[in-house]
């Protein structure tokens, strides 16, 4: 059973990588949020994004979405019959979306952060994009079913 679930996950790890990606860093990002070191006080560009919610809350939206996006992301490789994880992937790519959109705008001003989140977030956009294809496709077989 094991060796069948890595072999599923595998299948579609190539099309998926980006989503894998992604997800443990949004929840890693997360992770950063909700250790000791305060992080929005030690950077003057994140201070729009504590006008929107607390750090803590911050780093409990990203650990909370990269986390759901990563049981998706299980489930679309290892169970084939499973329709809507295409779905959470799309609305869990969505609100990282927002959360990467936040961070990028935070960060325009600082010189080498605008380029390196506006890349992450080009990423996500394509991840949703991909994941709003798959809901098509597993609406049409599962209409064929």
């Amino acid at each position: 059973m094991p060796m069948l679930v890595i072999r599923n996950i595998a299948k579609h790890f190539p099309a998926r990588a980006p989503e894998w990606v992604t997800s443990v860093g949004l929840a890693s990002w997360g992770m950063s949020l909700l250790g000791p070191e305060p992080v929005f006080s030690a950077s003057v560009y994140m201070a729009g994004m504590a006008d929107i919610m607390s750090e803590m809350k911050w780093g409990w939206l990203a650990v909370a979405v990269g986390f759901i996006r990563l049981v998706a992301l299980f489930v679309n490789g290892t169970y084939d019959g499973f329709r809507h994880s295409p779905f959470l992937r799309a609305s869990t790519g969505f609100v990282a979306c927002f959360v990467w959109t936040s961070v990028w705008i935070g960060l325009l001003a600082s010189p080498t952060g605008r380029i390196a989140y506006a890349m992450i977030l080009a990423i996500e956009i394509i991840n949703v994009w991909r994941a709003i294809s798959d809901m098509g496709e597993a609406r049409t077989q599962h209409e064929r079913a």
